[in-house]
């Protein structure tokens, strides 16, 4: 039985990391493999400083939970 822990996506623009969200799921589901949804998180990181808007990160149409840096 094969398990992936940690994947990292980075991007500049959330639709390219819903994106890249969207071809892992399609590429692994394609393949026989199930992804757990439920365990996805993302962290918003501002290295910019610019702030940018704050739509959702997606797979499946479903909001992926935000990890909140304390």
């Amino acid at each position: 039985m094969l398990f992936a822990a940690d994947i990292v996506f980075i991007d500049e623009m959330r639709d390219g990391l819903n994106n890249k969200l969207k071809l892992l799921r399609d590429t692994l589901e394609s393949r026989g493999f199930r992804v757990c949804r439920s365990k996805i998180e993302y962290l918003k990181c501002g290295f910019s400083g610019m702030a940018r808007g704050d739509g959702k990160v997606t797979m499946d149409g479903v909001a992926i939970s935000r990890v909140v840096k304390t």
